[in-house]
């Protein structure tokens, strides 16, 4: 190649290192066919999986789908795909493609196919579909081989789409142009025997072209059954770094969205949040009422919340992120950042989360809790305050798991409450400080100023202590 590139007559030459050349058929010539074909998994997160269990609500909106493409120079008639279907699932119907030109297809024209199904029990069906409608079997038994005869795939024809039957966009629901094989995992083979965990299954697709006597294109898709397995991370949030504040965070399950794992559902679990020693626990939202949420100290002093499933024969969801803690910042909090750990067990639904708890003090002393926290939003609870010089108060009642600044106490409890004073200096001036702290402490055996009216019968376990002992503490 020669240009010419300025009036000056400055001419570029170029050679192409690998020539090429292109040949014109001629109307009489003889036509190569070229068809290419792919088979993908089912619908869930994890495609070559499919889950034996009895929980329907986990079942894939499809078992596999197809991909094909006409690479052929010419219109091709009666384009047949042939398609495997194994046992141990029960096909109940296939979605054929319709003709279509966008971004993701090309199929221009109307498609129709007729086809004929072999069935699971060893009768045959055949009819015409248009493009775009779902083939089924009359008698309702399982599809084990269909033999679709598509009537033209235009030169350059394919069909590339693969994923959601549908999408929704606001409240408008659009149907997707696919390939696909609809149906669930069966518990027993055709004969009767058992399908167990590990069983390999194969789907299967040929294209073949009108007057060949074998496929252009062939392609196998395997998927293993297996037990259900959930998959369940965590995130940390912060709102608010400084002491005091009462609104500063959450601790949630995430949603599972892409994760890998096979079902959303995690039956009677066990969560422990080990919360910052710079918080307190305030509530927990997304909970169910049956749930039992406490709290406990782990042997290094931490408070951990408990939010206990069991006996309730409730499953939490993970597909829209559930159990949430909402934390406050303690008043006396120092600068600095804190660790939390997030911890998770279920006595039936296996989890994908592989690291287990070193510390069992963390979780009861339950050494099959795992680890869920993902790493998603904070890496550390961050306490951030301009210096101040100040004291804080608090209380530790019988009812108490933590000092809070309002304790509460059983007035027949046979364990002691108590008191604290937390001195804080972030000054940071250089300076020493003295101080004088005048501390009110409740006195024993205070009989009046009820909180309430008694109830009937007996008397109230609670008072509201109105007579205080003065200490005068120097520091």
């Amino acid at each position: 190649m020669s240009q010419k590139v300025d009036d000056a007559g400055t001419v570029y030459t170029a050679t192409s290192p690998t020539p090429w050349s292109v040949v014109i058929a001629g109307s009489d010539s003889a036509v190569k066919t070229a068809g290419v074909v792919t088979a993908t998994g089912n619908s869930s997160t994890t495609q070559d999986k499919l889950v034996l269990d009895n929980d329907t609500t986990n079942d894939p909106s499809y078992l596999t789908q197809f991909t094909f493409a006409n690479n052929t120079v010419a219109d091709q008639k009666n384009v047949q795909f042939d398609l495997d279907i194994p046992d141990g699932v029960v096909a109940t119907g296939i979605v054929v493609p319709k003709g279509e030109v966008s971004d993701k297809n090309y199929l221009p024209g109307d498609l129709t196919f007729t086809y004929t199904l072999t069935l699971a029990d060893g009768t045959t069906e055949t009819g015409t579909a248009a493009g775009g409608d779902t083939i089924t079997s009359t008698n309702g038994a399982a599809i084990r081989h269909a033999a679709l005869v598509v009537n033209e795939l235009a030169a350059g024809a394919a069909l590339n789409l693969t994923g959601a039957l549908t999408t929704k966009v606001g409240n408008v629901i659009t149907t997707n142009n696919t390939f696909s094989v609809l149906g669930t995992l069966n518990a027993t083979l055709d004969d009767g025997t058992a399908v167990k965990n590990g069983d390999v299954l194969i789907f299967g697709i040929s294209m073949t072209f009108d007057g060949q006597s074998a496929p252009s294109a062939t392609a196998k898709m395997t998927e293993t059954v297996t037990e259900p397995y959930a998959a369940v991370y965590g995130y940390v949030l912060q709102n608010n770094q400084a002491p005091g504040a009462t609104n500063a965070g959450t601790m949630a399950i995430m949603t599972t969205g892409n994760f890998a794992h096979t079902t959303d559902s995690i039956y009677e679990p066990i969560f422990y949040y080990v919360i910052p020693t710079a918080t307190t626990f305030v509530s927990a939202t997304n909970v169910d009422p049956s749930a039992t949420v406490s709290e406990f100290t782990a042997d290094d002093g931490r408070t951990v919340v408990k939010i206990d499933y069991t006996g309730t024969g409730l499953s939490v969801k993970t597909t829209t992120g559930q159990v949430q803690l909402n934390l406050a910042n303690k008043a006396d909090a120092l600068p600095g950042t804190y660790s939390f750990a997030m911890y998770i067990y279920s006595p039936t639904t296996a989890l994908d989360n592989a690291t287990k708890v070193t510390d069992t003090s963390y979780t009861e002393g339950n050494a099959d809790a795992v680890s869920f926290y993902h790493g998603q939003g904070i890496s550390a609870w961050t306490i951030n305050t301009a210096g101040i010089f100040t004291d804080f108060t608090f209380a530790k009642g019988t009812q108490d798991t933590d000092a809070v600044t309002a304790g509460n106490s059983n007035a027949y409890a046979t364990t002691d409450s108590h008191f604290y004073v937390s001195l804080v200096n972030t000054a940071n001036d250089g300076q020493d400080h003295d101080g004088t702290v005048i501390v009110n402490l409740p006195t024993e055996g205070d009989s009046e100023a009820l909180a309430s009216p008694l109830p009937s019968p007996g008397p109230s376990p609670y008072r509201s202590i109105t007579r205080l002992r003065t200490v005068l503490v120097r520091y």
